[in-house]
């Protein structure tokens, strides 16, 4: 069984604030050559993307030369739906999953990903408490997912969340979405990045298997 975790990556897409969109043209080259080509220019942060420990931290492992494994593993999901717009998910929430804190990658489930296309998108989301962000990074997994914009709140400035966690050297998947399908299920992740040289982010395609 396979189910996508991923937004489509399109032009008018929802994106970071102040972030561009995503750009996408044909670049005519149909009526001599007989095959379309589509431009694509886009930053490494668009859609369902992974953060490195690269986005924040100079010379620190990048999409390039973090090795293959890094981005496949069993995960498990943890279900906030029951917390409020605006409340912050603490490290107690992960006593409803046991096992959780065996798996590579842990992924959270605030149901935010149904906004989708709207701005309550970027605001108002349970956003990961501090205290949640050290002790996951604290844990011997390979990264965590949210199905949010962000795993700080928009508009922080000293992204402290994304500092605990890369600083510790483990990903960050954001913007997932359907972790519905998944919830209180063992199941592979896959979210391999394109292998982009000092790459401190890029687009995936984030799978379920199982």
């Amino acid at each position: 069984m396979l189910i996508d975790l991923s937004h489509t990556i399109e032009s008018r897409m929802p994106v970071y604030p102040e972030s561009t969109p995503p750009r996408i043209r044909d670049l005519g080259l149909y009526p001599q050559y007989g095959v379309h080509v589509r431009e694509l220019t886009m930053d490494g942060h668009v859609g369902t993307h992974l953060d490195t420990p690269a986005h924040l931290y100079a010379s620190a492992a990048n999409t390039a030369d973090l090795p293959i494994e890094s981005f496949l593993g069993p995960a498990m999901v943890v279900d906030c739906t029951r917390l409020a717009p605006g409340d912050r998910i603490t490290p107690d929430i992960l006593a409803s999953v046991p096992g959780i804190e065996a798996q590579d990658f842990i992924l959270f489930y605030t149901g935010w990903s149904r906004k989708w296309g709207q701005a309550a998108y970027f605001e108002g989301y349970p956003v990961c408490s501090l205290e949640l962000a050290r002790h996951l990074a604290g844990l011997e997994i390979k990264g965590v997912g949210f199905d949010t914009i962000s795993i700080d709140a928009v508009g922080s400035v000293d992204l402290p969340n994304h500092k605990a966690v890369l600083g510790a050297g483990k990903i960050i998947i954001e913007n997932l979405t359907g972790l519905e399908k998944v919830t209180a299920k063992a199941f592979q992740l896959a979210c391999f990045p394109l292998k982009i040289a000092d790459g401190d982010g890029s687009p995936v395609r984030a799978v379920a298997i199982g």
